[in-house]
């Protein structure tokens, strides 16, 4: 997953987020058939999520980020680094499956 979410706006999701977790559950303790803290307990732990792991689903659906440029150019640049490190991993990987095994006599 490509980070879409910025510093900020993380901060931000996370902490309405558990506001809205608390709010919910003290809503829920005192009246447990109500269904609408049920649904601000379930979007309350998305935001959370979302924060958590700086990736909006729904940002990525518009192709849109909240990230500034600077953490954007990190954030590929550290892809790129992981996909160069796959590949080289993996090279080696294939190398070392073609050498003949060496036995001791």
């Amino acid at each position: 997953m490509k980070r879409n979410v910025g510093t900020i706006d993380a901060i931000f999701r996370i902490t309405i987020g558990l506001f809205g977790l608390a709010w919910a559950v003290s809503r829920t303790v005192s009246n447990p058939r109500r269904k609408f803290p049920k649904m601000i307990a379930f979007f309350s732990a998305v935001k959370a999520a979302e924060g958590a792991t700086r990736f909006c689903p729904g940002l990525a659906l518009f192709g849109l980020s909240t990230q500034d440029s600077k953490q954007q150019t990190a954030s590929r640049s550290r892809q790129a680094e992981d996909t160069e490190m796959r590949r080289a991993l993996s090279a080696s990987s294939r190398r070392e499956e073609r050498e003949e095994p060496y036995y001791h006599q």
